[in-house]
């Protein structure tokens, strides 16, 4: 099951990756990681359990 989940991963952000990249360049590609690496780091910070 985790082989699956890795590999349609892999497969969703390659093609919202290159959607991104065809309509508005590499540049905004970069942009919308970093977006998705802050939101990331937010949501476990607001979700982890207390120790």
């Amino acid at each position: 099951m985790f082989t699956f989940t890795a590999q349609v991963a892999i497969a969703v952000g390659s093609s919202l990756g290159g959607t991104i990249v065809d309509h508005f360049g590499l540049k905004a590609n970069f942009w919308m990681s970093a977006l998705i690496v802050i939101l990331s780091a937010f949501y476990l910070v607001t979700h982890r359990k207390a120790e």
